[in-house]
C-alpha cells in the first residue's frame, strides 16, 4: 500500500515531479538549491512519444539545452544532444519526442535588468 500512496502523490499531487524537476531557484522552493539570482533551472525529461508545455512569462527568457536524446520543439525545430535554443516574453513552448527519450535543461531567466542580491 505504501508504494501505491507514493505513486499517487507523484502522479497527481506533484505533476511536475517526473517531467520538470526544479534544481535551482531564488528562494529554494520545492527543495531546490537556493541561489542569489533571478533564475530557475529545471531538469526536463521526455519519454518516448510524450509531450510537455512550458510558458515563458512576460519579461522572462528561456534557454533550452539538450543533454541527451532528441526532441521536437513547437512542432518544427528538431533538437538533439548538444543543441540549445532561446525564447522569450510570453512564448508557450511545446516539447515532444518521437522515437527517443530526451533529457534537457530549461533555464528561466529575467530579461535584461541587473539585480544586486544582498
Amino acid at each position: 500500500m505504501c508504494c501505491l500512496a507514493v505513486f499517487l502523490f507523484l502522479a497527481f499531487i506533484c505533476p511536475f515531479s517526473l517531467k520538470f524537476i526544479l534544481l535551482v531557484s531564488p528562494n529554494g522552493e520545492r527543495n531546490s538549491l537556493k541561489i542569489k539570482q533571478d533564475i530557475k533551472l529545471y531538469q526536463g525529461t521526455l519519454g518516448i512519444n510524450e509531450n510537455l508545455k512550458y510558458k515563458v512569462e512576460n519579461e522572462r527568457h528561456a534557454w533550452i539545452q539538450i543533454a541527451h536524446g532528441e526532441m521536437i520543439l513547437d512542432e518544427q525545430i528538431h533538437l538533439e544532444q548538444g543543441d540549445g535554443v532561446a525564447f522569450s516574453d510570453g512564448d508557450i513552448l511545446n516539447f515532444s519526442s518521437n522515437n527517443s527519450q530526451c533529457q534537457f535543461l530549461l533555464f528561466d531567466l529575467q530579461i535584461g535588468r541587473a539585480h544586486v542580491w544582498t
